[in-house]
């Protein structure tokens, strides 16, 4: 005797719902078009990060490799970095991220925890980020102890025009991330308050570290 099926409320609201789109056709449209939109768009940014991945690989050994086996964690790496590529709003980005897999097998050992830190941070990032944390990495000592609004944080000295319009809200992240500071030799006063009345601006160890996770491997 066949057990008789029994109806629960979600199955009766799927239901209802395929119902109701049957008779909406412009609804299973849209659906669709969304659907093999999404499959195009997926297909190029991954031959973007095949492309990059290419020529990574054409300036490295066969060292790679066995350092790669080497690696722990290694395929989870690479499937982080894959997955990020491929969900990042910047393609700009996907460089980034095939740097930061060749990094970690060819750079100096770094801890799971950095790795996922890491990671997480450059996910978060924009390109007006890692432009403007990258410049301030350029400024020397001359420029580091100037503070006025003529000093290196004026209107010709940005990166671009996106940096210079976000300047206050990358600067907050970078602070909360403790990739920057404040060049001053006590305790950091109103860190979070990113007014002209906080520059200077230096670099911290992190924030080198972060920039080397990223940089294309030399």
């Amino acid at each position: 005797m066949n057990k008789k099926e029994i109806n629960t409320p979600s199955k009766i609201t799927k239901a209802g719902v395929n119902a109701i789109m049957n008779l909406i056709p412009y609804v299973n449209t849209i659906a669709i078009f969304c659907s093999e939109l999404a499959l195009i768009q997926w297909k190029e940014r991954r031959e973007v990060w095949e492309a990059e991945m290419s020529k990574a690989f054409e300036k490295l050994n066969e060292s790679f490799l066995e350092k790669a086996k080497e690696t722990p964690n290694f395929a989870s790496i690479l499937a982080s970095t894959y997955q990020a590529a491929l969900l990042d709003i910047e393609e700009d980005k996907v460089k980034k991220y095939v740097n930061t897999l060749i990094n970690v097998v060819l750079g100096e050992k770094i801890t799971d925890a950095k790795i996922h830190i890491f990671l997480n941070i450059l996910r978060e990032f924009t390109i007006a980020h890692i432009n403007l944390l990258t410049y301030i990495s350029s400024l020397k000592e001359d420029d580091i102890n100037t503070s006025s609004k003529k000093g290196i944080f004026n209107e010709g000295s940005f990166p671009d025009d996106e940096t210079k319009k976000l300047r206050d809200n990358l600067l907050e992240d970078l602070y909360r991330y403790k990739l920057v500071s404040t060049n001053t030799s006590g305790k950091r006063q109103y860190d979070l308050a990113i007014t002209e009345r906080t520059f200077p601006k230096c670099l911290t160890p992190l924030g080198r570290e972060f920039l080397d996770f990223i940089s294309e491997h030399q």
